[in-house]
């Protein structure tokens, strides 16, 4: 029926639209307060469904682990949950280049102001801070016009968001709303210098073993020895030089 072709459409729309929105420039996986840092995110369609792209504000806020995956998830709108930081200048618009034809929204000084640390979760009270991870959740809302002639009358058939079909004329067409929505990968805040390290190893850690392809939240707790001393060895690589770790220095780390 046309209502089913009409939902089809729908849906592989709502695909193309929020799956192409991505971040482009990740921030600093290791942040310490009050510095500044830049960001950006960028929508892969640029004006290929005729929308105003240059109109749309792009926002970004940090939020926990667990609340980030719930936002990508589609299961709870970004601005409804509460932030894991205040950040300043956190908006930006998205703007369309002719050159390239995509969409880019740039954040070139944002700042973390104010961090607001969770309640540890091991019952032991020994969790450091630096084991919570958190995430740039980078969104905004795109608006498309539908205007679609299925009437031999002139009357004008909109495609809206959950299937719904509503009657439009070509001088009020049909809009649809999409919720855009990217996740940067992971980060670690801080507010002291001494921090940093403990920081490194949780990124470090976390880019190294969590499974990017099926779930990138979980990251095993326990790796065999021969896995964790590729990623140290892989620390010793840098600029083309390779330096690696000799067997005496693996053995030595071992027994630590």
């Amino acid at each position: 029926s046309v209502k089913d072709m009409l939902l089809e459409v729908d849906n592989m729309l709502k695909d193309f639209a929020e799956k192409t929105f991505l971040v482009d420039r990740q921030p600093p996986q290791v942040l310490k307060k009050d510095s500044k840092f830049c960001a950006g995110a960028r929508h892969l369609i640029g004006n290929q469904l005729n929308n105003h792209a240059e109109h749309n504000i792009v926002r970004v806020e940090l939020y926990t682990e667990s609340l980030a995956k719930d936002i990508f998830n589609g299961q709870i709108f970004p601005l409804a949950c509460t932030t894991a930081a205040v950040l300043s200048n956190n908006q930006a618009t998205l703007e369309y280049h002719y050159q390239s034809r995509l969409s880019q929204a740039n954040f070139r000084n944002l700042c973390l102001t104010k961090l607001k640390r969770t309640e540890r979760r091991n019952l032991h009270g020994n969790e450091s801070v630096m084991e919570e991870k958190l995430r740039f959740v980078f969104f905004s809302e795109l608006k498309l016009t539908s205007n679609v002639n299925f009437e031999g009358d002139g009357t004008s058939v909109g495609i809206l968001s959950q299937g719904q079909i509503q009657p439009s004329t070509s001088s009020n067409p049909s809009v649809l709303k999409f919720n855009l929505v990217a996740m940067s990968l992971p980060i670690v805040a801080t507010v002291h210098g001494s921090q940093e390290p403990k920081a490194v190893a949780v990124i470090l850690w976390n880019n190294k073993f969590s499974n990017q392809f099926n779930d990138p939240f979980q990251v095993p707790d326990q790796v065999y020895w021969h896995e964790l001393a590729d990623l140290l060895n892989s620390k010793f690589i840098q600029g083309g030089q390779v330096n690696r770790l000799g067997s005496q220095d693996v053995c030595y780390l071992c027994s630590k």
